[in-house]
């Protein structure tokens, strides 16, 4: 089996989630084209795809991403992880 693939800048950006206190767990193991990290805040929940500035979601990726009925955003910053859950920053 494979190791998962952790996107450069995941934990960094777990680091800062988790210090405004939003719940994060890294499934960047899951496969599949699943999302790097689910996020809860208050009673909702996204799932986030971290990617580097101008790197883009691959196939599996992309197909998930149309499947989810969900909060689902690409993102490449703690902050647009912060904005997209409504906190200010």
């Amino acid at each position: 089996m494979r190791a998962a693939k952790v996107d450069q800048g995941q934990p960094e950006i777990v680091k800062i989630l988790r210090s405004y206190g939003l719940s994060v767990a890294s499934t960047a193991g899951v496969g599949g084209g699943f999302p790097d990290i689910v996020v809860a805040f208050g009673n909702k929940t996204w799932c986030f795809e971290i990617k580097q500035p101008g790197e883009k979601v691959n196939p599996l990726q992309e197909k998930f991403r149309r499947s989810w009925a969900g909060h689902y955003a690409v993102v490449e910053t703690a902050e647009q992880v912060l904005r997209c859950v409504g906190w200010r920053v």
